[in-house]
């Protein structure tokens, strides 16, 4: 959907680098990976230099709420499943600024799937992300904040249990020494509003230029 082949990307909330790999195989751009995790960014590091990559991709501990300014305005920007933590619209806003005209933001985000969500899917969204809406809302707030929405499509479930069902196993073969535990509780209880609540909501890609 990016109508064109970009030459600089920089990759808000990089973590290990699943996304900034497939990014620097898919283009020839040059990458700027940016996240605090700083045990995510030494495994980013780690694949950059097993890739022969270098040249092409350097990696930042950069916070996304004080990003600065480049010389040269980014052509996309990437951010996958973290402009909640920053506020989408705040990040609409604050990120728009670091685009050139007619550049490109793609970013990930949790939406719901059904304006009658089931009480304990819903109770369980309250807590955790408030802010959460629907596609339509999004790209109605993206509109407003100064871009042409290019695309959105739902990533599927398929994105979630790549990351639930290792999860799962993993907690399976900890339950005896986190039994008890707060993490333990709130991760079982977080695989369980998934599982009961498959269709109501789930990931959402949107892809917006910048105008």
């Amino acid at each position: 959907m990016v109508p064109f082949e970009p030459e600089t990307i920089l990759e808000i909330g990089c973590g290990p680098g699943m996304a900034t790999m497939t990014l620097a195989d898919a283009t020839p751009a040059r990458i700027t990976a940016t996240d605090t995790a700083e045990a995510a960014l030494e495994k980013l590091r780690t694949r950059i230099a097993a890739g022969g990559l270098n040249d092409r991709i350097e990696v930042q501990s950069v916070d996304m709420a004080a990003i600065p300014m480049p010389k040269r305005p980014w052509d996309v920007i990437w951010s996958e499943g973290s402009a909640y933590i920053l506020g989408v619209e705040k990040a609409l806003a604050d990120w728009r600024v670091l685009l050139r005209p007619g550049g490109v933001l793609v970013f990930s985000d949790m939406v719901w799937r059904t304006d009658t969500p089931d009480d304990d899917v819903r109770a369980f969204w309250a807590a955790e992300y408030p802010a959460m809406v629907t596609p339509a809302t999004r790209a109605a707030q993206a509109r407003r904040a100064g871009y042409r929405v290019l695309g959105h499509f739902d990533i599927g479930p398929e994105g979630m249990e790549t990351y639930y069902r290792p999860l799962a196993a993993r907690l399976d073969a900890l339950e005896q020494r986190l039994a008890g535990s707060r993490v333990l509780q709130d991760l079982r209880r977080e695989i369980a509003v998934l599982e009961a609540g498959r269709g109501q909501f789930g990931y959402e890609m949107f892809v917006l230029e910048r105008v």
